[in-house]
């Protein structure tokens, strides 16, 4: 399968090209006035609104850096409520897209309880690559309020 590979600070991590629905460069979002911080704003694409989420703000409480390697991916996963989502996450160092097979991933012994949005680990080229896992990503708060944007 092929992933779409990301660093966040010295970390890289990888989502599965099935769950990406497009990779568009920076665009012109509009703000949420008084949305929490991780919320990057919205943009119309394909008749609907997808609300942006600052993925390095969400998971290690700093805003992106605008890189020119800077992306934003939209896409679609069923979440554990069993509802399927359309957003978009703001990646600050978009890398590569890479077909991994499934051998090659291996589970993270380092995963807790706390850490639950990684998944399995691969090792490639001597470069460690933690799979991101879509349907841990989001707290239940995020996708109320996503939700209730749709």
């Amino acid at each position: 399968m092929h992933y779409l590979c990301f660093k966040l600070d010295q970390n890289r991590f990888a989502i599965p090209s099935k769950s990406i629905d497009r990779v568009f460069p920076l665009l012109a979002l509009t703000e949420m006035m008084q949305s929490p911080s991780y919320i990057a704003g919205y943009f119309h694409y394909q008749g609907q609104f997808i609300v942006t989420i600052d993925l390095t703000q969400l998971i290690n409480a700093r805003k992106s850096a605008l890189l020119m390697s800077s992306r934003i991916v939209v896409i679609e996963f069923t979440a554990s409520n069993e509802r399927r989502y359309k957003i978009a996450i703001l990646i600050e160092e978009a890398l590569e897209t890479l077909k991994i097979t499934e051998e090659k991933w291996k589970n993270n012994p380092l995963i807790s309880q706390q850490n639950q949005i990684g998944g399995k680990i691969a090792n490639i080229n001597n470069i460690a690559i933690q799979q991101i896992l879509l349907d841990k990503l989001f707290s239940e708060d995020v996708l109320a309020l996503i939700h209730e944007f749709n």
